[in-house]
């Protein structure tokens, strides 16, 4: 099972916010587009983190 703990350098969360401002500059018209970043996990449960 995957813990997403609150870290402010997660690079998850900086893709996500950088991607939500990306969405609001391209479609500004449509307020309610929330970005959906999947988690890089593999099957053993150790997270890769490969957001390339």
């Amino acid at each position: 099972m995957f813990i997403e703990l609150d870290c402010p350098a997660s690079v998850r969360k900086q893709l996500g916010k950088l991607f939500a401002e990306a969405l609001k500059q391209t479609v500004p018209t449509e307020p309610d587009i929330v970005p959906l970043i999947d988690a890089c996990i593999a099957k053993d449960g150790v997270k890769h983190a490969d957001y390339q």
